[in-house]
């Protein structure tokens, strides 16, 4: 398997989050804690997004047997603290508890009965009495437990859902000290026996830790700090809490760990829209020598930003400079990145299908501000990040903003690179203007020499609206500029003839993508789809919705799996309409509201 993923990188190919979590699964199960480690690191490298909880707890539950296993207690704590991170709370236990319990439903899933607080708390005393029952049962057997055998107890004393802190913590001082060491995991669970209301218990039990010995680590700190904005930050501002977290500071020695701590605490209180306490935190850090990370940095010169605070956003920007390698032009270009973002992606990231999420009136701002610095020569003119300002419009769907700045920095630079002039031809094309994409791409071979992405952004514009033949004409350029068609290329002409519902034309390049190993992408897989459905051959859509859930290059999504479900619905095909429902689970699409209501019919 390994050997295959060296073949796609040498073929410049981009494994996705399914290839690298197979291998993470696969290390694991085989019980090789490096290679489980070191692809783990690479999915935290690449920084997927969009995986569903179902995939990551897949990938991730081996990997923590894996390391339980091999008795290594604080890789276990670093990978449930990343998943936490990244949404996904993954328990090992309780994990392993969950998949027994859908193993017996699998085949004909049925609806979750609501369990009351009652039995889930019988549920939680029960495991922590088999919990304690394994440990007496190793006594018995004249083995000495070790400190995972006492940290299950310790996560179970954390899963339930009433607080057994004191619980834990008498079992911690009485029976775990006696007998071995605690570890990282121990205290970490021992934190998370706290609940809501509990975070100045939190502080007390890390002075207890410091008192006793025992190090404090950066995972038992941010239990702590989450706990206590969750208890002191409310909707019309924040109770004092400086004092405790003074106290948390002050069981911290090392640089590393208090620098750590004040980030922590610099972030949440941005995050919770106080300013002014967050500035005060990053004064404080700054009088101790100690610097604040870039990413956080950039964070405080955002919210400053959207605050109408455009001097202290300027600072933080300025505060960014210690990053290698770090000019005017990168940290300009990287605040522009964040300030424009799409909600709820990483920062900068670009995705034409979700940029109607972007805030067209802080892209404005953002252009404005800009100008407004070059201006008064606060920023000299090849520091003006204009790419970044270009593509911000242009992930806001904005195309006359991306062609302004075009200008703009042909006026200040000359001719801009063909990345610019590609930025205006795909934002128009995004739009449905193909007429100004076309007349963009004939100036770009007028001014500059096009590349690839140049004809294929017109290409796929063209794909859209169903005009094959303008498809075939791009094309002919495209391959008469030098280049060679790509798998996207081949499925933009797909895409033509589905949306022009050509039938002879699509099979015939159906028949290519087999014969050739053509790989569909969304948009041609999607038309493709919709074109069945509307022909009214609802199995063809079916199978191919089957074949591309079992690869690993895009998400197929619920849409179209709903689509399926209204089309069988309106041909009155009831037991198509059942074998689409029961593909949707097996592919791991929970059946939604939608759903339900049709299959109910």
């Amino acid at each position: 398997a390994r050997a295959w993923l060296n073949e796609m990188l040498k073929a410049k190919l981009r494994p996705g989050f399914r290839s690298y979590a197979a291998l993470v699964k696969g290390f694991a199960l085989k019980g090789d804690v490096e290679r489980t480690k070191e692809f783990l690191q690479e999915v935290q490298l690449r920084k997927f997004h969009g995986m569903r909880r179902k995939s990551w707890t897949e990938m991730m539950l081996p990997a923590l047997q894996c390391f339980e296993k091999a008795g290594e207690d604080e890789e276990m704590a670093k990978w449930m603290d990343y998943s936490l991170q990244r949404g996904f709370e993954v328990s090992l236990e309780a994990e392993e508890a969950e998949a027994e319990g859908a193993s017996t439903e699998k085949e004909e899933p049925k609806p979750k009965k609501r369990r009351s607080k009652v039995n889930a708390e019988a549920k939680a005393a029960k495991a922590t009495g088999d919990a304690l029952a394994d440990l007496e049962a190793l006594k018995a057997a004249g083995e000495m437990p070790d400190i995972r055998d006492f940290n299950k107890v310790m996560t179970e004393f954390a899963s339930s859902p009433r607080s057994r802190f004191s619980m834990a913590k008498a079992f911690v001082e009485t029976t775990i000290i006696p007998a071995v060491k605690p570890n990282e995991n121990t205290f970490n669970q021992l934190l998370r026996c706290n609940r809501r209301g509990d975070g100045k218990r939190g502080v007390f039990t890390i002075e207890w830790m410091k008192e006793k010995g025992f190090e404090v680590k950066r995972s038992h700190t941010a239990i702590v700090v989450r706990q206590l904005f969750q208890d002191f930050v409310g909707e019309t501002g924040v109770t004092n809490m400086d004092s405790l977290l003074e106290r948390l500071l002050a069981c911290l020695e090392k640089k590393r760990d208090r620098s750590d701590l004040y980030d922590s605490i610099i972030r949440q209180t941005a995050e919770v829209g106080l300013l002014k306490e967050a500035e005060d935190w990053a004064k404080r850090a700054a009088d101790e020598g100690l610097w604040i990370p870039v990413k956080t940095c950039y964070r405080m010169a955002k919210a400053n930003f959207k605050d109408g605070d455009e001097v202290s956003s300027l600072r933080w920007v300025d505060a960014a400079r210690r990053e290698k390698g770090s000019t005017p032009l990168i940290r300009f270009g990287r605040f522009v990145d964040v300030v424009t973002a799409l909600r709820g992606s990483s920062e900068g990231e670009y995705s034409p299908t979700t940029s109607e999420r972007v805030d067209v009136g802080l892209v404005d701002r953002t252009a404005s501000f800009m100008t407004r610095l070059c201006s008064d020569s606060t920023v000299a003119k090849e520091d003006v990040p204009y790419l970044k300002i270009m593509q911000a419009y242009s992930r806001a769907k904005r195309p006359q903003g991306a062609a302004d700045w075009h200008e703009k920095m042909a006026a200040s630079i000359g001719t801009p690179p063909v990345e610019a002039y590609n930025t205006v031809i795909r934002s128009y094309a995004e739009v449905g203007d193909i007429d100004s994409a076309s007349k963009w791409l004939a100036r770009l071979q007028a001014e500059a020499q096009p590349d690839f992405d140049s004809y294929q952004a017109v290409l796929d514009a063209y794909a859209s609206n169903g005009d094959a033949k303008k498809v075939d004409d791009i094309w002919k350029e495209l391959t008469a500029a030098g280049f060679t068609a790509t798998d996207q290329t081949y499925c933009s002409m797909l895409r033509a003839h589905c949306v022009a519902k050509d039938a002879e034309n699509v099979q015939v390049w159906v028949s290519r993508f087999e014969w050739e190993g053509i790989q569909f992408n969304w948009l041609a897989f999607s038309e493709l789809v919709r074109f069945y459905l509307e022909q009214g051959e609802l199995s063809k859509a079916l199978t191919l919705s089957e074949e591309m859930a079992m690869t690993d290059l895009f998400d197929i999504g619920t849409g179209l799996w709903l689509e399926q479900l209204q089309a069988a619905q309106r041909a009155g095909e009831t037991s198509h309409l059942e074998k689409v429902a029961a593909a949707m689970v097996r592919h791991g699409y929970p059946l939604n509201a939608e759903a339900k209501r049709i299959t109910s019919r």
